[in-house]
């Protein structure tokens, strides 16, 4: 090969490195600053989890604070946090005043590589009812191999379990272990055992009563029975046969019924006899939470189901918006009616202050079939509804309860919560995307 040829070859791989070397150079700074970028991502995202967390931690250690809040309260404002800069602020819902949101934008990095992240976080009382059952004792009520239990389950007292129940969510124990009827090897439930939390300590919030009476003064139908004082249950009670959204109300057996359009009547869906009994049957098309207190020495307190209580759309069979609560300072009895001889069918949250759901006569009247209850239950104490053999019913009715899994994500109308608050929702992103 001679000299030009030669010169010719260099000069050709010169220019090829040439124009490759200046890609390599592009390809090489535009890596760096996708490196960069993504690096500043994280730091801004971690800096709105860490603010996030340091506000929630805050009405964690504080719960009675948040509702001193107005509608909302700045916990920062552009300032400099771990590198970067956040603001950091909550707001109360203006439809729902026990929720809060929590929104926080942090940024990391100079002008070129500003990256930004914005955090928002639905903060507020847990559902009660994303427990299929709650209670505060079990009394002497025994979870059983035909129990099949979709929903969640606490008991701050031990939870007694007979020949292996199935529970398919979380389980939450007060104590440190079940109580078996016979022995662990016969009587363990079939669970997930990373569901399982022993030690732990739910409690309902103490002023449920208080604020659902207020809210049915405010925007709802109350009542006070002060017609005979407390001895005289019988002349305080209230009989509501509900038929889709009208509702039948009459204060005496004997007495014709006023109908009432529930919309109109309850405008915020909130009934709340003070010192009566409510009497109680129909097909509820809507929502609604019927709510009574009294002393039960006296009689008061309670709610009678007369017959049954079911949703125009049972939502087994498909999409309902039908929701009823419940909600007694004393017992919800299933009452010993004629109806009732034979089964009854009760769809609702059901919530009881002091006492739980049982029924009329239970351990002495003759084998009425079944309670087939579709919701959430939530009582001080599991209580008897019937007794039984191994052969089956002896007296009173049976159990057949499902869980209504709606539950989990929506509640009836100011039904109460547990105590305290918690995350409900969190959200990350690119704060573009969220307004």
């Amino acid at each position: 090969m001679n000299g030009k040829i030669i010169l010719i070859l260099v000069v050709g791989f010169s220019m090829i490195f040439l124009l490759i070397g200046r890609d390599f150079l592009n390809i090489s700074t535009s890596a760096t600053d996708e490196m960069v970028e993504e690096i500043n991502d994280k730091k801004a995202l971690d800096i709105a989890r860490s603010a996030t967390n340091v506000v929630i931690s805050y009405f964690w250690q504080q719960p009675d604070s948040v509702k001193l809040i107005g509608t909302s309260k700045v916990f920062y404002d552009n300032v400099a946090f771990n590198g970067g800069i956040v603001s950091s602020r909550l707001v109360r819902d203006s439809i729902n005043a026990n929720l809060f949101r929590i929104k926080t934008n942090a940024s990391y990095g100079d002008s070129t590589s500003l990256r930004e992240k914005t955090i928002v976080v639905l903060y507020g009382p847990q559902r009660l009812t994303e427990m299929a059952s709650f209670s505060e004792w079990g009394g002497n009520i025994w979870w059983t191999g035909s129990d099949i239990v979709n929903g969640a389950v606490y008991c701050k007292s031990d939870i007694q379990v007979y020949d292996h129940p199935t529970f398919n969510d979380k389980v939450y124990s007060g104590q440190h272990s079940f109580d078996y009827f016979s022995d662990k090897n016969n009587d363990y439930p079939n669970l997930d055992s990373t569901n399982l939390f022993f030690g732990a300590d739910l409690k309902r919030a103490g002023d449920a009563l208080n604020e659902i009476q207020t809210e049915a003064q405010s925007g709802g139908w109350y009542l006070w029975g002060n017609n005979s004082g407390w001895s005289a249950p019988a002349a305080d009670t209230m009989y509501i046969e509900i038929k889709g959204t009208n509702m039948e109300v009459k204060f005496s057996k004997s007495d014709p019924p006023a109908s009432y359009n529930i919309a109109t009547k309850v405008p915020n869906k909130v009934i709340f006899a003070d010192n009566y009994v409510v009497r109680l049957k129909g097909e509820l098309d809507g929502q609604l939470l019927i709510s009574c207190s009294g002393d039960s020495d006296y009689g008061k307190g309670k709610i009678l189901l007369d017959d049954d209580i079911i949703y125009k759309d049972d939502p087994r069979n498909g999409a309902s918006d039908d929701l009823l609560g419940l909600v007694a300072e004393g017992f919800i009895e299933v009452a010993d009616t004629q109806p009732n001889q034979t089964d009854i069918n009760v769809h609702a949250a059901i919530y009881s202050s002091w006492e739980g759901l049982t029924a009329e006569n239970a351990t002495t009247k003759a084998d009425a079939g079944k309670i087939n209850f579709l919701g959430s239950l939530i009582e001080h104490e599991r209580k008897a509804v019937g007794s039984f053999t191994a052969a089956g019913v002896l007296t009173g009715y049976g159990r057949n309860y499902d869980y209504d899994t709606r539950l989990k994500n929506i509640s009836p109308p100011f039904f109460p919560s547990l105590q305290g608050f918690n995350v409900l929702a969190w959200y990350e992103g690119e704060s573009a995307k969220n307004q």
